[in-house]
Order: structure tokens, then sequence, then C-alpha cells
């Protein structure tokens, strides 16, 4: 198995206020997650040797020789935070400020204990090829009867 992956990032990418989605926000967000993040994040990062933005759309990630089968797919498939927006508050306390996002969804405002998330998707073209995906133009169709 490999130790170091090495991933590609689309370019076009952007957090909910526009401002572009870069490697070093990759970086970021696994070393913070590793660091302050969930205790499952944390363990099911432990593997996780080294982080790093070669640049702006190249992150590099190295993992231990003996790890399970699956971190490099679980490293891959969490949340993207904005280096630039954690800068200014901190990533490990409590807040009721909408967070910023990068997902297919807002988050529309805090009431309380409770969330509201915006009911349409965020309007933006990142999420074509998601959707694609999910429609069939990646995984095959089954045949027709």
């Amino acid at each position: 198995m490999g130790l170091t992956y090495r991933f590609l990032m689309r370019p076009g990418i952007a957090f909910h206020d526009g401002s572009p989605l870069t490697a070093h926000d990759v970086a970021f967000s696994l070393k913070i997650l590793k660091d302050k993040g969930h205790p499952i994040a944390q363990q099911s990062l432990r593997d996780v040797v080294d982080v790093e933005a070669a640049d702006d759309a190249t992150v590099v990630v190295r993992f231990a020789a003996q790890r399970a089968r699956d971190v490099p797919l679980f490293a891959a498939s969490l949340p993207i935070f904005s280096r630039d927006y954690y800068s200014k508050r901190p990533f490990d306390e409590t807040t009721l400020e909408v967070p910023l996002g990068s997902g297919p969804y807002k988050v529309g405002r805090f009431e309380g204990s409770m969330i509201s998330t915006s009911t349409s998707r965020f309007s933006d073209s990142v999420f074509r090829a998601r959707r694609a995906t999910r429609c069939g133009a990646i995984f095959p169709r089954r045949p027709p009867r």
C-alpha cells in the first residue's frame, strides 16, 4: 500500500463567501481535525503522519506504514475548513456564529439551540460533477429490461 497520496483539486472551488478553497485549506483542515477535532476524527487520523500543500491545487498526505486500508478514504471524505476564517476564530470553542462552509447547503441561522439550514442547494457550479456522479455519469446505470 502506498504511504504518500497526492490529491489534485478541481479548479474553481470556493467557500460560500466566494473566497477560493485551496490545498492550504485542506492541509489546515486535516491537521486541525487531527489535533483538535472530535475524538473519533482524531482516532481515525492517527495514521496520518504529515499533510502539506505543495501548491494551491495539490495536497500531499503521508500515512504510517501499518495504517488501516480505509484511512486515506476517511481523510479524503472529511469537511474542509477555511484557514483564513479560523485564523481569526478559535476552532475548538462553541459559538452561535454561522460557520463558513463550502458544501451544497448553507447554514441559515441559529435560534437558541435550533439550527436552520437552507433548503436549496448553494448556487454554485462546484457540485455539478458530484450530481453527475450520482446520476449515473460515472456509475453505470442498470441495463434496460
